[in-house]
């Protein structure tokens, strides 16, 4: 009976093995006709990443390339991250257009600026800056037609990062398994901007907004008759040494408990104009 336990065991432990020897990360070169994620001659490797692979998009200069989703869609990779290259500027510009991404594992975004124009993007973890002081990137979420949805949470400007997320003209962000978190920690700034009839919410749930938390910055901007901000739990705006701004002209915000503003040594602002 023991040496058929260790027997499945090593057999669990080799498919283990084997499943983590297969999985790659793998980067856009544009190789092939430079806009198509299901053109293999566009990665290296010439493969196409897979639902085990690290989709990456970075350079070593200023590129500006439309990453067309739709043939083939959906796409199903482990991650999907934006960054420089060892060797870059920082100021790569992609836009990503017409398709669906399941990034099972997380979504991340550390530099340059991302823009998504009709994009389903469905993730465990959303996160626009994330590591360290040198991640500023800025993500723009454009239409009605464009939706993000974090199965556990969305982060912008953690870890002394400086990030920027701008939703507008009807695209929804969702965070429905935790917090959505704005300029969390020393050093961090986070920004986010919903405008134009644009919703961030999180999910149902005891789950709330963090802005400007653990000494970081955080500011949220809401404009528009048709703009919306939504949390099933608190907006805690400045705890813990943070600094928080909330301004919002004609938006809705839909609060399930408390507003809270500034606490344990914070810096907290809250103005409405207009509006519910």
């Amino acid at each position: 009976m023991k040496s058929r336990f260790h027997a499945a065991v090593y057999l669990l432990l080799f498919a283990l093995m084997l499943q983590t020897a297969n999985a790659a990360c793998l980067s856009w070169d544009g190789g092939g006709d430079g806009t198509s994620f299901n053109d293999a001659c566009n990665w290296t490797c010439n493969t196409v990443p897979g639902a085990c692979d690290r989709a990456e998009f970075f350079g070593c200069g200023c590129l500006s390339p439309t990453i067309n989703l739709a043939p083939g869609s959906p796409h199903t990779v482990n991650r999907f991250e934006q960054h420089a290259a060892a060797n870059g500027t920082g100021c790569e510009v992609y836009t990503y257009q017409n398709g669906t991404i399941n990034a099972t594992c997380r979504g991340r975004f550390r530099t340059g600026t991302a823009t998504f124009n009709c994009v389903t993007f469905n993730t465990c973890c959303f996160q626009v800056g994330r590591v360290n002081a040198g991640d500023t990137p800025t993500v723009n979420l454009n239409g009605a037609c464009t939706t993000v949805t974090a199965s556990s949470r969305i982060s912008v400007g953690l870890n002394s990062s400086s990030a920027t997320l701008n939703l507008s003209n009807g695209a929804t962000a969702s965070s429905n398994g935790a917090n959505i978190r704005i300029g969390i920690g020393a050093g961090s700034v986070g920004h986010v901007t919903v405008a134009s009839g644009a919703t961030l919410e999180t999910g149902p749930g005891c789950f709330q907004f963090e802005i400007g938390t653990n000494c970081g910055t955080g500011t949220l901007i809401a404009t528009g008759a048709t703009t919306t901000v939504r949390t099933s739990e608190d907006i805690d705006v400045g705890q813990t040494c943070g600094s928080a701004t909330i301004d919002s002209t004609d938006a809705t915000w839909d609060i399930e408990q408390d507003l809270i503003v500034a606490r344990r040594c914070s810096t907290g602002w809250a103005e409405f104009s207009g509006g519910d």
